[in-house]
């Protein structure tokens, strides 16, 4: 069908089939056999039609690289480089490149990704691949830029990169860049600590030491390590921070009774609560915000509460303190554990035979090749942490309910930023 070039210039096949094609192809391949991906790739009439071939095959190889010991067909290596000199400065032919273990292309992507014209987007898919690609050689870059870049985005997308990196020495040079970051790094970085047995240790002895404040690490975090079921792990955090155990039933229904009184206050000083919306749309987006969305504003990876039966408190309540009583098909997470001791649990954004792709509580995406797997499964633990409310101090919380359980606003009302609202 594909080796008339009008099939390739017709438009369902080359916004929608070529990609997809090429996707299963290196998908479905077996013992190395990519002599398919290898004919579209010939085949192709155009560089358009040659960038979705390429486009396919790197969806169907994320989280992947080819092995040194992999028979990848010649053909296959002989249409990389026929084609390598021409296009040495095209993003998807040096992601390619990284993906064959191809050194010009890896040589060419450390150039790339120091350069500071380069556009922002294309550093970032490099970084993204030399992080999944595993080569120890890029850790020295992907740490420059993670401690030297003017750029956010990049630092983060360097944070990722490394977390592919077992070593312990990697651990301690984030450790040392961690009191020069941004507050939103800082809290990544501490997750990303938190992902590993060894890396969690490091983090410890940065406690201990007085390089990182104790009072950063929060309850969740904590938990999370203690989950890694370290025995000198779990008795140093018992050591530093008290005993770090998930709520009992009883502890959770004391929680939102407390909190039922500091919604809806009685006794004698018979004070009526009041809240400010405007200040608790504040503290939703920094507390709610990454995960639900509000009014058409926030993230996905948990419910849209616009809907939702915000009015009554008790249900908000219940849903809040013990998020893992009732989690919905659609929210389910799953446990990852790699074989070089990675722990990560997020929603299951994508999987196919070769990869799977999480997405965390913090909007991070996590691609494992399913080889890299040791373990996989359903968690029974909702994705959102528990101690949310709890954190907060009574004030914020009446906020952040007016916000919660209002009327969606309007153009007038949000700029009305000193209005009350009484519950």
């Amino acid at each position: 069908m594909f080796a008339s070039p009008a099939t390739w210039r017709r438009p369902i096949p080359e916004k929608f089939i070529i990609e997809r094609l090429a996707q299963r192809y290196a998908a479905e391949a077996k013992d190395d056999d990519f002599a398919a991906c290898t004919r579209l790739l010939e085949m192709a009439p155009s560089a358009s039609s040659v960038h979705s071939v390429l486009g396919g095959i790197e969806k169907a190889l994320a989280g992947q690289r080819f092995q040194k010991n992999q028979n990848i067909p010649v053909s296959f290596e002989n249409w990389f480089a026929k084609e390598w000199p021409a296009h040495h400065e095209e993003i998807n032919y040096v992601r390619f490149g990284l993906r064959l273990g191809s050194e010009p292309a890896y040589t060419a992507a450390l150039k790339m990704v120091g350069e500071e014209n380069r556009a922002e987007a294309d550093r970032e898919s490099l970084l993204e691949v030399l992080g999944q690609t595993g080569k120890a050689e890029s850790v020295p870059a992907l740490l420059a830029i993670f401690e030297k870049s003017n750029s956010e985005r990049l630092r983060r997308a360097a944070l990722e990169a490394l977390q592919h990196f077992p070593e312990t020495g990697v651990a301690d040079a984030i450790v040392r860049i961690y009191p020069r970051l941004s507050t939103d790094l800082r809290a990544r970085t501490r997750n990303a600590l938190c992902s590993r047995r060894a890396w969690s240790l490091v983090l410890v002895n940065a406690v201990e030491a007085g390089r990182i404040d104790p009072k950063e690490v929060t309850l969740d975090q904590l938990r999370q390590m203690a989950a890694l079921k370290h025995g000198d792990l779990e008795q140093r955090l018992e050591k530093r921070w008290g005993k770090i155990q998930s709520s009992s039933p009883q502890d959770k229904r004391n929680s939102i009774n407390q909190l039922k009184l500091v919604l809806k206050p009685s006794g004698v000083v018979g004070r009526e609560a009041k809240g400010n919306a405007v200040e608790g749309k504040k503290v939703f987006q920094q507390a709610c915000g990454l995960c639900h969305k509000l009014f058409d504003e926030g993230g996905a990876i948990g419910p849209d509460l616009t809907a939702a039966d915000r009015k009554n408190t008790d249900y908000l309540l219940e849903q809040i303190v013990n998020p893992s009583a009732y989690i919905r098909p659609e929210y389910v997470s799953y446990e990852v554990e790699t074989k070089d001791d990675q722990s990560i649990s997020g929603l299951m954004v994508e999987s196919t035979t070769a990869a799977v792709t999480l997405l965390d509580r913090n909007n991070e995406r996590h691609v494992f090749a399913r080889e890299q797997i040791r373990r996989l499964q359903e968690s029974q633990v909702s994705l959102m942490p528990e101690g949310l409310l709890e954190a907060l101090p009574p004030q914020q919380i009446i906020d952040l309910f007016a916000y919660l359980q209002g009327e969606r606003p309007t153009a007038s009302s949000a700029t009305n930023h000193g209005a009350g609202v009484r519950r």
